[in-house]
């Protein structure tokens, strides 16, 4: 299902008119990852995606700035809110908080979805991978890749200040066993053992504190 052409030249118009661009991918983008990266590629733009569009999107993908939402992640709520436009590509985001409101355009195979949550400049009806292929021939390619380096340098930032403490708080909260605890007439316990059969034994040092993952929550 191709969208009008009218809504194809406009979607055109507004792509190569903008400065930045960020893709913003749901669950809708299925079968359609090859389209999403030229179209990254033509515009130097960053892709985000939401928690239903991960699985679709987030894999061979060289433009990732992360999961935007509650449970978001790295540098997509920045990218989609600093671009001159945002692209919401089979996405119906039910966080609108998360969204910038402005400076949207939505492509749906669903009209009822189209605008739904998100004030939208341009509201394009159409099947994702068709939609696409549709507009690529008239999208110039943007030169500048100042504002996707910048994005992902967040988002690379953002991944490492998370995970990169995470091997020395696994090393202080593994189960240390004392062998004043361990039951009568035991010594030791054979390597294998589950860590369910000899909790009593463990010697945890806490949980280790929840880290910032780079998301920002909305205003």
């Amino acid at each position: 299902m191709l969208p009008p052409d009218d809504q194809v030249h406009a979607f055109a118009d507004r792509l190569n008119a903008a400065g930045t661009v960020t893709l913003f991918c749901g669950a809708g983008v299925r079968g359609a990852h090859r389209e999403v990266m030229r179209l990254a590629a033509r515009l130097n733009s960053p892709v985000g995606h939401s928690l239903g569009g991960k699985e679709w999107i987030q894999h061979d993908n060289p433009f990732d700035v992360g999961l935007s939402g509650p449970l978001g992640y790295g540098a997509c709520y920045q990218a989609s809110h600093e671009a001159d436009l945002l692209v919401l590509l089979g996405t119906d985001f039910p966080h609108d908080a998360f969204l910038p409101q402005a400076r949207t355009i939505q492509v749906n195979r669903d009209p009822a979805r189209l605008g739904r949550r998100s004030r939208l400049e341009l509201a394009v009806h159409g099947d994702m991978a068709a939609t696409l292929r549709a507009v690529l021939p008239m999208v110039v390619q943007k030169t500048d890749r100042s504002f996707l380096d910048r994005m992902l340098d967040r988002h690379a930032n953002a991944l490492e200040r998370s995970v990169g403490p995470y091997p020395g708080d696994i090393e202080r909260c593994l189960c240390r066993p004392s062998p004043r605890r361990l039951p009568a007439g035991l010594t030791g316990l054979p390597p294998a053992t589950p860590c369910s059969l000899w909790i009593p034994a463990c010697v945890p040092s806490g949980p280790p504190a929840r880290k910032d993952l780079g998301q920002v929550p909305p205003a």
